[in-house]
């Protein structure tokens, strides 16, 4: 079973890449091959996270960087699928919607998790809030809802600021 391949999405800078590995290779070793090996001060996540919406009351993740020694069967990589390259530890989030909520969320979280996260935590009605979005601060640019939120960080930054808005779809 060690010599089975599967594809991991690499993310970091930019578009995440698509690398086959191997289940007996450590991560350090993928991450070399694809040259994207973290720097300095720069952390590996492995995975995506929901915990905001098991516990939408709590001010962390606690989703924790990996060791990069452990190998792809270890990190269970052929069911999580994503690597996370940031340079921050947690993305501090704002939501503004009649006030505002924040919360230290992992990097490897996605728009969608936020969002939902965000409506439990403004007590928002699931189908009245159906078509409420994410709009990010000061652009008013949607995210993606499987955008992650260490891809929209600017270099050097740890926070993000967003209004939860109605969508507004055309008509005609």
């Amino acid at each position: 079973m060690n010599e089975m391949s599967v594809d991991v999405f690499l993310h970091g800078s930019g578009r995440p890449q698509v690398a086959k590995t191997r289940l007996n290779e450590t991560l350090r070793e993928l991450l070399v091959r694809c040259e994207a090996l973290p720097g300095e001060g720069q952390f590996v996540f492995v995975g995506e996270v929901d915990e905001a919406i098991r516990l939408p009351d709590a001010d962390a993740d606690t989703h924790e960087p990996v060791d990069l020694e452990l190998t792809i069967e270890q990190l269970e990589l052929h069911k999580h699928k994503h690597v996370h390259t940031q340079s921050v530890h947690r993305v501090e989030v704002t939501v503004f919607f009649n006030g505002h909520h924040k919360r230290r969320f992992s990097p490897a979280t996605t728009i969608a998790t936020v969002t939902t996260w965000a409506k439990k935590r403004f007590n928002i009605d699931p189908r009245a809030g159906a078509d409420f979005v994410l709009a990010l601060r000061p652009t008013g640019q949607h995210p993606r809802p499987n955008e992650f939120l260490g891809e929209l960080l600017e270099p050097g930054c740890h926070a993000l600021e967003f209004d939860l808005i109605k969508e507004v779809t055309p008509q005609g």
